[in-house]
């Protein structure tokens, strides 16, 4: 019988360094020695990860709409992904790491968007599509929202509506990041460091669920 892969989900506001520390992660555990020890680790991306949820990610990002239809998008990207590319991984044994999953969904659409009336909805549609106790372990890379908004302008990446936003609404977002973290196993890591002290420590961190 094969045994469930672990979940992991990396998270944090635009600009605070997640893409960098997916590809350090990447190469790390695609080396000969960390596959044997730790199995086979696919990365997946929301929302997308398939061609339906693409499809949907270009909606997302590129058209302005009411706050359910922009919620109920992204669950549905999600529940593709979930259904169609992560289940399936899962019960091979592999392990997944999300580049952003639910949380997400909460920090920017419920709490950037200043709808908190919207939050019960945004659960329930979680308790519907996401397996219970589904997530095995959340890394918040957590990030003062200025020296992001400034590091985000740097990059070298077409801009999405997301990214025009202000920086009061950045700000709402990581708080409510570090509200929602609390119902999850998480660590939050100082992404105020160098590159190499967040790999170091985030690797560890992983390294730590994966033998869990």
């Amino acid at each position: 019988m094969n045994i469930r892969g672990k979940v992991i989900v990396l998270e944090g506001v635009d600009g605070a360094g997640k893409t960098t520390q997916l590809e350090y992660l990447r190469s790390y555990l695609s080396l000969p020695e960390q596959r044997e020890r730790f199995g086979e680790t696919v990365f997946v991306h929301e929302p997308g990860g398939n061609e339906v949820g693409e499809k949907l990610r270009e909606i997302i990002l590129t058209y302005t709409m009411d706050a359910k239809t922009e919620i109920l998008l992204f669950f549905a990207s999600r529940n593709e992904l979930l259904q169609k590319v992560v289940l399936p991984l899962l019960n091979e044994g592999k392990n997944v790491i999300y580049d952003r999953f639910e949380l997400s969904t909460f920090a920017y659409q419920v709490y950037g968007r200043q709808r908190e009336d919207l939050r019960d909805f945004v659960l329930s549609l979680s308790q519907e599509i996401v397996p219970e106790h589904f997530v095995d372990y959340v890394f918040f890379l957590d990030l003062d929202v200025e020296i992001a908004k400034e590091r985000d302008q740097l990059r070298d990446a077409k801009s999405t509506r997301f990214d025009l936003e202000g920086v009061d609404f950045f700000n709402r977002v990581r708080e409510g990041y570090k509200r929602e973290l609390l119902r999850y196993p998480h660590a939050i890591i100082d992404a105020s460091r160098t590159r190499g002290e967040i790999r170091d420590e985030l690797i560890q961190g992983v390294k730590r669920v994966l033998e869990g």
